[in-house]
């Protein structure tokens, strides 16, 4: 390994620049980067912050590498040693780089997902799906350093490739499903849907095996991609974040309809006026639907922002429309039934039947001569 045996003054100097390599690594990850990041985080211009961002923490790797080489350097090492000991650090040096180029694509790829709605969605997918590819051209550049032959590699990892896809079909199957509702944009990352079980929620996240769906009482739902692509869902995300919601009423006979119209439709400007972040600025309409059997039934339409924004606005409006109508004398009527009773005629009380005696009739006695036995003759009779 040594082509003589080192001298305590170049053992000392290799360990200085070890040491010195892993110090000044520590010290601007520890006091620099976070300056710098700072510094770049008050900036308008987004590249250095994410190019600052991909690099953090890669101090550890380069200057404990440029310490190792120049440890190669100073130490009495053999041609091959030295040779193991450069193509070692120039290997780690690649592996560096595709890790850091990993991190810039995933960063660009998601920062190029969120800027507009016409983009690709922002889902961990296709950050994942980037990053893999990069780090397997990083890992063919270092096979072509090393010398190793490429092709048969490729060639075995192709029958391979055939072999695993047999194995993991419903995997493969929920891989390209996903790749099925990314393309389509039909279901994205913040849109809110309900599938024909009847469960509902936001999409959070697609990922290359499952969806996740977070319900309104902040549980999650995961669901395999190719059940969700084979599912009935209602998206109440498109075409647009606006949504409709119809409340029915219904209002007493007596009522004037033309008062009930304007009244309801007061209250419900009232609190588009209100809470104008929930309501929509479509104007509302009332639509008269019915004669029921106690009250005259119409339905309001409301247009809110969003479809969640339903709940609170409907809760609102109840509360609002139930006190105007107190003020303006509009009754809400309740059930009631009215049962009539008409008592019979004179005729009618004359053929009724008779009631039933209130004493059961006496059963008869039993008979003095038992059966099957002849009576005796009365003399007297006689």
């Amino acid at each position: 390994m040594f082509t003589r045996d080192p001298t305590p003054a170049e053992v000392a100097l290799a360990a200085a620049f070890l040491v010195a390599g892993f110090a000044l690594a520590y010290l601007f990850e520890r006091f620099l980067g976070r300056h710098i990041l700072r510094r770049a985080a008050g900036s308008r211009f987004r590249a250095p912050l994410l190019l600052l961002g991909a690099l953090r923490g890669m101090a550890y790797f380069w200057l404990p590498l440029l310490s190792l080489d120049a440890v190669a350097r100073i130490l009495p090492l053999t041609p091959a040693a030295l040779d193991l000991v450069r193509e070692l650090t120039v290997v780690l040096l690649i592996l560096a780089v595709t890790l850091v180029f990993v991190r810039v694509v995933g960063l660009l790829v998601a920062r190029f997902a969120t800027r507009s709605e016409t983009q690709l969605p922002s889902i961990s997918i296709f950050t994942t799906i980037t990053q893999v590819l990069v780090l397997i051209v990083g890992v063919l550049v270092v096979l072509q350093f090393l010398g190793i032959a490429i092709t048969p590699m490729l060639t075995a990892l192709g029958v391979a490739g055939l072999a695993v896809a047999l194995a993991l079909q419903d995997t493969l199957s929920n891989l390209f499903a996903g790749f099925h509702l990314i393309a389509s944009r039909k279901i994205r990352p913040g849109d809110f849907i309900r599938l024909d079980t009847g469960e509902e929620g936001y999409v959070t996240d697609v990922t290359w095996r499952n969806t996740t769906v977070r319900q309104i009482p902040r549980n999650s739902l995961i669901i395999p991609n190719a059940q969700l692509a084979a599912a009935r869902v209602i998206n109440f995300h498109l075409p647009a974040r606006e949504t409709g919601l119809a409340v029915e009423v219904g209002v007493s006979y007596d009522s004037d309809l033309r008062q009930v119209e304007r009244v309801t439709l007061e209250v419900v400007r009232e609190l588009r006026d209100l809470y104008p972040k929930r309501m929509a600025v479509t104007d509302p309409y009332l639509r008269f639907q019915a004669f029921k059997d106690f009250s005259i039934n119409f339905s309001v339409m409301i247009f809110v922002r969003e479809y969640l924004d339903q709940i609170f606005i409907r809760h609102e409006f109840i509360i609002r429309l139930h006190e105007r109508y107190r003020r303006e004398g509009i009754t809400i009527p309740f059930p009631i039934r009215t049962v009539e009773f008409t008592p019979p005629a004179l005729g009618e009380a004359a053929s009724a039947p008779e009631p039933f005696p209130s004493t059961p009739p006496a059963p008869e006695p039993f008979p003095s001569t038992p059966p099957g036995s002849r009576p005796t003759p009365d003399p007297e009779a006689s």
